[in-house]
């Protein structure tokens, strides 16, 4: 294979330990700026949403 991998089986169980890894390891490496939300669109809309979320419980 291309990437190394034995067979098609071995590198599905790599894989599968590469995300795993990754995952167990996301809090550690998140950043704070992927976290927030993001507002898009006009100022007036955006105002809009701002009270609209305010107001649901």
């Amino acid at each position: 294979m291309l990437i190394g991998a034995e067979s098609y089986d071995n590198l599905k169980n790599s894989h599968s330990e590469w995300v795993e890894e990754y995952l167990g390891n996301v809090a550690e490496v998140r950043q704070d700026e992927w976290r927030g939300r993001i507002a898009v669109g006009s100022q007036s809309f955006v105002d809009k949403r701002i009270i609209f979320s305010r107001t649901q419980v």
